[in-house]
């Protein structure tokens, strides 16, 4: 059993620990690896355009990771205030957005997008006082957006699990303590559920 593990963790961890190897080679071809330098990275942090993408890379992660968070904690403590049928329906539904591939929602995403701003732009124009009414495109917001939509499913489950976990006798407490629901979040369930969060 020991061994398999081994040969699964080297079968996945085994590219990666050669990519950064070779990364810094010294010499040009990757088939042998001639010394170590840190040229490559000088010249890729040199690249305007390596860098502007670093910079967007960054700036999409950070802001979905952000919403994944906020939206899934959401999610997670409005599952646990549902009915067991309801929340049935709900968990599957987050459990297919983890294990359906990340292309075919991230084409499925693109498409439902293009149609339903092909719906809503020509009704903002009929709605829209002035000559210049907004015109939703493609752009940051929508890739945050898919982003952190899809990201929130993980989140949900995760907090929802430890959500499960936790002392019940300790959020009732603190209501029998006349505590408002906004300090008993604040006080008792944020603090036990950050980990899960984070």
């Amino acid at each position: 059993m020991r061994a398999f593990v081994v040969a699964v963790f080297a079968f996945l961890y085994l590219p990666i620990a050669l990519v950064v190897l070779f990364s810094f080679n010294a010499g040009r071809h990757a088939s042998e690896f001639t010394g170590f330098s840190t040229q490559w990275y000088g010249k890729a942090l040199s690249n305007p355009f390596l860098v502007e993408a670093l910079k967007n890379s960054l700036f999409i992660a950070t802001t979905s990771a952000l919403l994944a968070a906020v939206a899934g904690t959401a999610a997670a403590l409005g599952l646990q205030r549902v009915g067991a049928r309801t929340r049935a329906v709900f968990d599957g539904l987050l459990g297919a957005a983890i294990v359906v591939p990340g292309v075919v929602i991230g084409i499925s995403t693109l498409v439902a997008l293009v149609q339903l701003f092909g719906v809503v732009n020509p009704f903002l124009a009929e709605l829209w006082p002035g000559d210049q009414p907004p015109r939703l495109a493609l752009g940051y917001g929508s890739i945050i957006a898919a982003h952190g939509l899809f990201s929130m499913a993980l989140v949900a489950m995760i907090v929802g699990t430890r959500l499960g976990s936790l002392d019940r006798n300790l959020v009732e407490a603190s209501s029998d303590l006349y505590a408002t629901p906004l300090t008993t979040f604040r006080s008792i369930v944020l603090p036990q559920i950050m980990p899960a969060v984070i």
